[in-house]
């Protein structure tokens, strides 16, 4: 298995479905710092995803980026982000 340096974030893109939000539970837990791409991330649109904000170290560990699947470049945007320094 490869290593996986636990200083850099790791993107979980479509944080909030089902298989992704175990898969984030299961990065918080071993000390990752998660970062999710959600829909919505405005303080309203945050509410819907309590069951992510409530795990235990998602307060310190987990940020979300709002992104929209129509717009192509802004997935290019973020990964190229996450690429070059640590968020």
């Amino acid at each position: 298995m490869a290593h996986i340096d636990r200083t850099k974030p790791i993107c979980v893109t479509g944080a909030s479905g089902f298989i992704a939000t175990h898969l984030v539970e299961q990065l918080l837990e071993k000390g990752y710092k998660v970062r999710g791409t959600v829909r919505d991330n405005s303080p309203e649109g945050l509410k819907k995803y309590e069951y992510l904000t409530n795990l235990a170290g998602a307060k310190e560990n987990l940020t979300f980026y709002q992104v929209s699947l129509v717009d192509f470049y802004l997935f290019d945007r973020l990964l190229i982000c996450f690429y070059y320094r640590q968020i």
